[in-house]
């Protein structure tokens, strides 16, 4: 989906997160999701088709990709930061 940008997971280059629209629950929500990888190998392979899609996508409902994603960045930013937060304190715990 165009604005939906991938960010490396701090801490783990096997990882990474995104915050896109969710319509799971019946509701449009913003959500945060992480997808963890085996290998680095795996999770840039995953980065490079993700982001392929996302340029077909773009192309196909007439968004630019780069700036449908800076939009969202600061949103993504913020909940990136709040997932941090939250497993911080799960380990501590």
């Amino acid at each position: 989906m165009p604005g939906v940008k991938l960010q490396e997971h701090s801490g783990n280059d096997k990882a990474w997160v995104w915050s896109t629209v969710d319509f799971a629950d019946g509701q449009q929500s913003i959500e945060m999701f992480c997808m963890r990888f085996g290998s680095v190998e795996k999770a840039q392979d995953f980065k490079k088709k993700f982001e392929e899609v996302q340029e077909l996508n773009a192309e196909l409902l007439g968004v630019p990709a780069v700036a449908a994603a800076d939009e969202s960045s600061k949103e993504a930013d913020q909940l990136a930061n709040e997932l941090e937060a939250k497993a911080d304190v799960q380990a501590d715990a």
